[in-house]
């Protein structure tokens, strides 16, 4: 069941949110602590999206169509897959002029979760990112002092991913930490700078 204690969209609507703060929206049991979007398309548009948890997708949650431009992603987090946004197997997740700071997909040895990846973003569908920002988002597993996980600002895996004119700066994951991928990536006219990982600074 699709749950959220934030938003909740299904059933193949149409949606637009714009000039909106969700903020400290809590899931502790399931997916989507500021959105769920389970089917249709949602347009969010100069919004911010702060404090968000969730298991995976601590702000967003989707299975449908996502249009992101101008927003603001901050400390979102997940204990699982993306910090910030989770986008399922038949998601769609388009994400223009954003900028995703300090999100974290954090692992707890109590977490439900058993995958975690994507301080900021995990796409297991189609991923469109053009002139966003990433900066400072991170994975980590705490179990003692081990720390593993992938993609310290977007792991992609079993989907596609195309990244233009996008800059990434200081993100960490133990492997990849900017981007770890696992499938069909383009990075187009990007910069990756002092992101850090012990297997793949960058990617």
């Amino acid at each position: 069941m699709l749950c959220a204690y934030g938003i909740t969209i299904g059933n193949g609507n149409l949606t637009y949110i714009e000039n909106s703060t969700i903020d400290g929206n809590v899931n502790e049991d399931g997916d989507g602590g500021g959105i769920v979007h389970g089917s249709g398309t949602l347009y969010l548009t100069n919004c911010q999206l702060t404090h968000n948890k969730a298991i995976n997708g601590g702000a967003i949650y989707n299975w449908g169509n996502v249009y992101v431009y101008g927003s603001y992603f901050e400390r979102n987090e997940s204990q699982g897959l993306g910090g910030a946004i989770t986008n399922r197997p038949r998601g769609c997740l388009n994400i223009d002029k954003s900028v995703f700071f300090l999100n974290e997909s954090l692992e707890y040895i109590t977490s439900i979760s058993t995958k975690f990846s994507g301080g900021a973003i995990t796409n297991e569908g189609r991923l469109r990112v053009y002139r966003s920002t990433f900066k400072y988002n991170h994975v980590e597993k705490d179990f003692g002092s081990s720390k593993i996980g992938s993609g310290g600002a977007i792991h992609t895996e079993g989907g596609t991913a195309i990244v233009r004119q996008s800059t990434f700066f200081a993100n960490s994951a133990d492997k990849g930490g900017a981007i770890f991928n696992l499938h069909a990536l383009q990075l187009i006219n990007s910069t990756l700078y002092r992101n850090y990982a012990r297997h793949g600074g960058g990617l």
